[in-house]
């Protein structure tokens, strides 16, 4: 004797497999575009998203942060790398992005990151194939947290070494790709206390020394406090004679 209630069951459990599957095709950034009829193209692959696209719209002022972490992150093409990061409390998932470090190569690799995550195994053998190669890629991890009473979207480094951090500042480089030449580039950072409400202390502006060309990849080493979130500003002109500038919330977790 069949039940009258087995069709609706059967929707359920349709409506399930699709919600699932809802779940699951979520780590595409929506200001890229698809390419899903290329085996290298930007797409979803199960537990991320990842492959070349075909464009971007650009700023010609445009100061782009590429990666976030020590002098050198180890992501190999043709291998698995273990990409590691830590917490600082913020609302929400987070994304994990590692892209190519110069805007002439469109690649990238996104994930949205569950809260309590804190690595991930990033098999790299499509972006090999795609034509990615040894030290064309950096990562970092983006956020949101309550600094100084507003939210608001913070960077987190990413790491593909192994070993333990130590109790003391540790040593980070931004990098950043230029979507205009300047004549002129500085950079400053200020620190937030623990609380995140209050600066403890601001550096004088670093130069660039001479003209950066467009697409020029320039980086800046800092030592952050474990446990701190610190407010970068960059500034430069721009050859068109106009001013350009980046502003952004960068934290150091404690763990």
């Amino acid at each position: 004797m069949h039940s009258r209630t087995a069709p609706w069951a059967a929707l359920a459990a349709l409506a399930f497999v699709f919600a699932a599957a809802a779940q699951q095709a979520h780590h595409c950034d929506p200001a890229l575009p698809l390419d899903a009829q290329s085996a290298s193209g930007y797409q979803e692959r199960g537990d991320r998203c990842e492959g070349r696209y075909r464009s971007r719209n650009v700023s010609a002022s445009d100061i782009a942060l590429v990666a976030f972490d020590a002098s050198q992150q180890e992501l190999t093409p043709g291998t698995t790398v273990v990409l590691r990061w830590g917490s600082m409390g913020a609302d929400g998932d987070s994304w994990l992005t590692a892209q190519n470090l110069r805007r002439t190569s469109l690649y990238r690799m996104d994930r949205r990151t569950a809260r309590g995550e804190r690595e991930f195994r990033w098999d790299t053998h499509t972006a090999a194939a795609g034509g990615v190669r040894e030290g064309d890629l950096g990562a970092v991890l983006t956020g949101r947290l309550n600094v100084g009473g507003t939210p608001q979207r913070i960077y987190l480094p990413v790491t593909t070494g192994t070993a333990a951090p130590g109790a003391g500042a540790r040593q980070r480089r931004l990098q950043f790709c230029l979507g205009a030449s300047f004549q002129k580039l500085s950079w400053q950072i200020s620190t937030y206390a623990p609380d995140r409400e209050t600066v403890e202390s601001t550096t004088g502006w670093t130069r660039f020394s001479g003209r950066l060309d467009k697409d020029t990849l320039v980086y800046a080493d800092v030592s952050l406090q474990p446990g701190r979130c610190f407010y970068f500003e960059m500034s430069g002109k721009g050859d068109n004679g106009l001013p350009a500038a980046e502003e952004l919330y960068l934290c150091e977790p404690a763990k």
